[in-house]
């Protein structure tokens, strides 16, 4: 009996692996190496392509409404065949928030958000992606140069 239940909570368990995006943002300029290293899956919401392309690296997913990408990497994006989600730019939601409903349409459950930081109004708008994403039950964490910024329901 002790073996059987061993068994099955292995299984359970390999049922419930973590998935993990990094959602690159087109904000400041960061390093995404290590992000990219521990991520399942590179979601660029529009221009975070710009510097996911510029640092050799290839996004899984392209989505937003296409307004500040570069022409030259969206012509890339579009001859490597990566998936790309257009929007019209009249919307209701932002392009990160787009990035996150797709997260959690596709079992999704953690996101390392980056190149967040911008205009005042824009890392204002950014860090409530973090609200939204923990209203879907994704844990999220959005890296700036200098901090880690996430919301936990956690004592701390």
């Amino acid at each position: 009996m002790y073996l059987e239940q061993m068994i099955w909570v292995r299984k359970y368990q390999s049922l419930e692996a973590n998935m993990k995006a990094l959602l690159v943002l087109g904000g400041n300029h960061m390093k995404l190496n290590d992000y990219i290293n521990n991520a399942d899956e590179i979601i660029c919401a529009d221009s975070g392509a710009n510097y996911v392309i510029d640092q050799g690296f290839v996004p899984d997913v392209l989505l937003g409404d296409m307004d500040s990408i570069r022409h030259d990497v969206l012509q890339k994006c579009k001859t490597d065949d990566i998936n790309i989600i257009s929007y019209p730019k009249e919307k209701d939601m932002t392009d990160g928030q787009l990035a996150i409903l797709y997260a959690k349409e596709h079992n999704i459950d953690e996101i390392d958000i980056v190149c967040a930081q911008g205009s005042v109004d824009h890392f204002m708008g950014n860090l409530y992606l973090l609200v939204y994403a923990h209203s879907l039950k994704i844990r999220a964490a959005l890296h700036t140069i200098d901090e880690v910024v996430y919301i936990t329901d956690e004592k701390l």
